[in-house]
């Protein structure tokens, strides 16, 4: 796999990326049109499935690009999943009529489950008004045979009571051949595309118009997501900033809220020595009734967020910790005496509240078995940064 992955990576950068670069370099105009994650990426993200390998591009469209040589790689292997792509995604589709191929460069795709297309017409997201393909009743992915580009693509599903999106920026997926050499031994050939006449043409793709358009929020998204990825930024400096009158536009996109509200603090009637509680957010849906939102940092102290032995998988003592707080958030609220005080105090309807947990990044929660576990937990929604960026961005296309 080591050999595999630096052969494919070598190849990009020989045939791909030191020409957009060189290009680039020399054409100051091009600096201000060219994504910054081909050349600066936050990271990259390689997937290897039994006959595709695939990379995405993690980072923003425009900022400085960085002259770090070092970027880091995350890899996953799922050379036995059943859809490599669905896989990838994340996503699991309904047992519709429609299934459909992904083959060549695709831009602008929209495909929803039939019930986050229901979630998505409750709260009013005008459909109409998309300039793009969109697809419902879909039943699986699946993937051609040649090279495939995924650009500016969203995916949809509904989560518990919430709705996920998950935002493909820029991907690439190539088909490989497997040959076995002996009983250890496995070769693995990938198929590139002409990469220098892919480059060309890469070098002249620009921001979508949607974009362009909303280029205020765009530029305050990529504030946010600087500041959740600078070192020493703390679960209060993310709070501060999502709080901002002009920022709050990202948690009411992200979670269907008609107005934010940070920070109340909510006493305990029946035991005033016991301390407070107060949640990061609430948020007030269309409905009138308050859910509540808890930050913790993008980062996670320990290796993986699911441990224990095959079919004993659970969360580990971290994200347990930080469910239990949010636990204490459900208890406060079964008392009609805290729900009372926190209506004539701060005007809040908090009744039964979906409690969502933000923490980590996309791809700490990757394996699939942390799904399973997530769906014990009925009134609790985890969801990562990236999550609240792809969905904010899905609202920015409409």
């Amino acid at each position: 796999m080591d050999d595999l992955i630096k052969k494919f990576l070598d190849t990009l950068n020989f045939n791909y990326w030191n020409l957009i670069r060189h290009t680039v370099e020399n054409n100051k105009e091009l600096k201000k049109t060219v994504p910054t994650f081909l050349l600066s990426p936050e990271k990259l993200i390689i997937y290897v499935g039994s006959q595709h390998i695939a990379i995405e591009y993690i980072g923003t469209y425009n900022r400085p690009i960085s002259d770090e040589k070092q970027v880091e790689c995350v890899l996953y292997d799922y050379s036995e999943v059943d859809n490599f792509l669905e896989e990838i995604i994340g996503v699991t589709y309904d047992k519709g009529t429609l299934t459909i191929p992904l083959n060549g460069c695709v831009d602008d795709l929209y495909i929803a489950t039939v019930e986050a297309t229901d979630l998505l017409s409750e709260n009013n997201w005008n459909f109409l008004a998309q300039e793009m393909t969109f697809v419902l009743n879909v039943s699986g992915l699946f993937l051609g045979e040649n090279f495939t580009r995924l650009r500016n693509c969203f995916f949809y599903e509904k989560n518990n009571d919430g709705l996920k999106v998950r935002n493909i920026k820029w991907m690439d997926i190539f088909p490989i051949e497997r040959h076995d050499v002996d009983q250890d031994t496995e070769d693995i050939t990938v198929t590139f595309p002409n990469l220098p006449l892919l480059a060309k043409g890469d070098i002249q793709y620009s921001l979508p118009e949607k974009l362009n358009f909303q280029y205020d929020k765009l530029m305050t998204m990529n504030r946010f997501i600087e500041l959740y990825n600078s070192e020493g930024t703390s679960e209060t400096d993310i709070t501060r900033f999502l709080a901002e009158p002009e920022n709050q536009f990202i948690l009411n996109m992200a979670f269907f809220g008609s107005s934010l509200h940070a920070e109340k603090e909510c006493k305990w009637i029946d035991n005033e020595e016991k301390p407070p509680i107060r949640p990061d957010f609430f948020v007030m849906g269309s409905d009138g009734m308050a859910d509540i939102l808890e930050f913790k940092l993008p980062t996670i102290k320990t290796e993986t967020v699911v441990v224990g032995k095959i079919n004993r998988e659970t969360f580990s003592s971290e994200i347990h910790s930080y469910i239990a707080q949010t636990r204490v958030y459900r208890e406060y609220f079964e008392d009609p005496r805290n729900r009372d005080f926190v209506k004539s105090h701060y005007g809040l309807e908090v009744y039964y509240p979906k409690r969502y947990l933000v923490v980590g990044r996309r791809w700490m929660f990757a394996p699939p078995e942390w799904r399973a576990i997530i769906n014990e937990y009925k009134d609790l929604t985890i969801r990562t940064y990236d999550d609240i960026v792809d969905t904010v961005m899905g609202h920015l296309m409409s």
